[in-house]
């Protein structure tokens, strides 16, 4: 019935239908849906065989769309002939946890290095393993944004990926956590990282030189690194003079559950407060933090608009010195405080801390504001 309605519209430009079961929809009345639109989404909606064989099909043959979102389904079904035709159509393409055949990502990868191809391109979940270094390589470097967890890549395979990156123009943004990156060699993988804007590597098990490498990189190499995320690795042997100087020169960091010690977070929370640095967000959740200097957690976490302190273990003085210099006056917009005691603090202290904040609304004050800061003009 659904799909009927909507097959009879001519305005439709968007349909998200994300994790409702599409099985019994028609296959053919599926695909007339689908090439009417510029963008779907159809993540986790148990696409048969049939549906997807069809699709591709289709969509190889040409249509409007610009965006497929089809993560969660099974397509080892597509011939990969149909879906390297359809990939070239596309600039947004997720296919995440999708169980592509070997022959799938061969030919998805050969028509990616040779033609057209999405800016963006999630694919995570998938065995990629039987695709070229080369190939594998040039493709991902042509892309502005990617998405490459957990793909089973062989040590050829990542080192030419990384070597690759160190020297491409297009790719901006790049999520390769929860690979194995141990074995890449440490200033290939620097290279690679300082060339682009927005990483993310969680749980990549980076050795000590690679994350010695890297945080001294960042200090000291010319850079479009702005963003990066490196949660559920070990930092503990990393230099507190330089994580300090990293922080500094980010606009964004997330460092949970990285086994910090106590003398590089107080190098950090140092640094940061003490100097006016292009830091916006810091994201330390797992860190214990009951040994940094009051004083210098408060001016530091102050000068954010973004923190994430979720289960860091502040003591009391710590959070009475944050609450008391955000009653002056703060830059937050967002605070994480979950999974700390807040037992002592008096209600009235956190009360007068929050309603410091900007207000995040995009009304002009003064207004009858819906946010729970409230409006300062």
């Amino acid at each position: 019935m659904f799909f009927g309605r909507v097959s009879e519209s001519s305005s439709l430009k968007s349909l998200n239908i994300n994790n409702r079961s599409l099985t019994s929809v028609e296959p053919n009345l599926l695909v007339n849906v689908v090439l009417k639109l510029e963008s779907a989404s159809l993540k986790d909606t148990k696409l048969t065989e049939e549906q997807t064989s069809q699709l591709f099909l289709a969509l190889g043959n040409g249509a409007r769309l610009w965006h497929l979102a089809v993560s969660s389904n099974m397509l080892s079904g597509v011939l990969p002939a149909h879906m390297a035709a359809a990939v070239e159509k596309l600039t947004f393409l997720n296919l995440a946890y999708t169980q592509l055949t070997r022959p799938q990502t061969v030919a998805l990868f050969d028509q990616l290095n040779r033609g057209d191809h999405p800016a963006h391109l999630i694919i995570g979940l998938n065995d990629l393993s039987a695709v070229s270094p080369r190939v594998l390589a040039a493709s991902l470097s042509k892309l502005t944004t990617l998405e490459l967890r957990e793909v089973g890549l062989t040590l050829d395979q990542w080192t030419q990926i990384f070597s690759t990156i160190g020297t491409a123009a297009n790719l901006q943004e790049a999520d390769f956590s929860k690979n194995n990156l141990s074995k890449v060699n440490h200033t290939l993988l620097a290279a690679a990282i300082l060339n682009l804007k927005t990483v993310k590597m969680m749980s990549t098990r980076l050795t000590a030189a690679q994350s010695s490498n890297l945080i001294n990189s960042i200090c000291y190499t010319p850079s479009k690194l702005t963003d990066i995320t490196l949660m559920f690795n070990n930092f503990s042997k990393v230099s507190p003079v330089y994580l300090a100087i990293a922080a500094s020169k980010l606009d964004k960091l997330d460092m949970g559950w990285t086994k910090l010690r106590p003398e590089q977070l107080e190098a950090i929370f140092q640094r940061l407060s003490q100097e006016e640095v292009q830091l916006t967000e810091l994201k330390l959740s797992g860190v214990h933090l009951g040994q940094v200097s009051p004083r210098y957690l408060a001016e530091s976490v102050n000068k954010l608009r973004l923190a994430d302190l979720n289960f860091t273990h502040l003591e009391p003085a710590q959070l009475r010195a944050l609450f008391g210099v955000m009653e002056e006056g703060t830059r937050l917009r967002e605070i994480n405080l979950s999974s700390n005691s807040l037992e002592g603090i008096p209600a009235r202290t956190v009360a007068e801390a929050i309603r410091s904040c900007p207000c995040p609304c995009p009304c002009p004050c003064p207004c009858p504001c819906p946010c729970p800061f409230p409006c300062p003009g």
